[in-house]
């Protein structure tokens, strides 16, 4: 597969997606197919 962008490219906060990611990802990892999740945690990230 093709290299993550993070964390060369600034902004990224999360790794959504619906493979088994590597071991050393040092930011949250989110399922892809859990939209409701990926929702939550946004919206966690910047209310407030």
């Amino acid at each position: 597969g093709k290299p993550y962008l993070f964390p060369n490219v600034p902004g990224i906060i999360a790794l959504a997606t619906d493979l088994a990611p590597r071991e050393d990802i040092e930011i949250p990892v989110l399922d892809l197919n859990k939209i409701d999740e990926i929702a939550e945690f946004i919206m966690g990230k910047y209310s407030g």
